[in-house]
C-alpha cells in the first residue's frame, strides 16, 4: 500500500527543516507498512499451510457443505412411475425353515360347510432341552496288565458340553447375568439341566 502523493508538491526551496523531517519520517513510516504487509502475507500462507498439513495428519475434513434451508421453497413433485431408493420390501421369511406343522380345525362348523385349504400362520420359538451325554469309554488290558481306555472328545473335557460353557458365558458377558442368577436359573426344580 503506497501514499498517496501530497495535494501540493513543496518546492525545497520553501522546505523548512521541520517539513523535512516529517517527508523523511512519512517515508519511512511507508517502508515500515510495505514490510509488514509483506510479513503478514506470508505468514498468512505459512498458517493455511500449516492448518492443511494439521487437518491432513488428524484425517480431519474440511469446512461442512451446508446447503441453504429449503424451508421456504415449493415442494418437489416426486418422479412419476419411480420409488425411493432402498424403498423395497424383502421378505421377512427370507429363509425361514419350519421345524413342525400343527393343523388347527375350527372349534364349531356349520352344517354344509366345505374345506378351502389352510391359511398359514409362522411363528417363530426357541426350544431349549437338556441333552446329556453318557460317554462309554472303552477299556482294554493289554497282555501285560496295562489298562488303555479311550479318550474323551477335546470339548467334553469336565463334565460340561461346550454349548453348556457358551450359553452360561453369553449370559454372563454378553447379557451382564450375575454368576449367581445363572446357577439360580440351572438349579431351579424346573430347570433344563437338573
Amino acid at each position: 500500500m503506497k501514499l498517496p502523493q501530497l495535494p501540493i508538491e513543496i518546492p525545497k526551496a520553501e522546505r523548512t527543516p521541520l517539513v523535512n523531517w516529517l517527508l523523511n519520517l512519512v517515508a519511512e513510516q511507508q517502508q515500515i507498512i510495505e514490510k509488514q504487509q509483506q510479513t503478514i502475507a506470508n505468514l498468512s500462507e505459512k498458517v493455511n499451510s500449516l492448518d492443511e498439513e494439521l487437518k491432513a495428519a488428524k484425517k480431519l475434513k474440511g469446512k461442512p457443505k451446508i446447503r441453504p434451508s429449503t424451508l421456504n421453497q415449493e415442494e418437489k413433485k416426486p418422479k412419476e412411475g419411480g420409488k425411493r431408493a432402498g424403498s423395497e420390501k424383502r421378505s421377512k421369511k427370507l429363509g425361514f425353515v419350519v421345524d413342525e406343522e400343527r393343523i388347527i380345525s375350527p372349534e364349531e362348523l356349520p352344517e354344509g360347510a366345505t374345506f378351502n385349504g389352510y391359511r398359514e400362520y409362522d411363528v417363530q420359538d426357541l426350544i431349549l432341552k437338556r441333552h446329556n451325554i453318557r460317554f462309554l469309554l472303552a477299556e482294554y488290558v493289554t497282555v501285560e496288565g496295562k489298562t488303555i481306555v479311550g479318550k474323551l472328545p477335546h470339548q467334553y473335557q469336565g463334565h460340561y458340553g461346550p454349548t453348556l460353557m457358551s450359553f452360561t458365558l453369553y449370559q454372563h458377558h454378553q447379557c451382564r447375568v450375575p454368576q449367581n442368577l445363572i446357577c439360580e436359573q440351572l438349579r431351579e426344580p424346573n430347570s433344563l439341566l437338573f
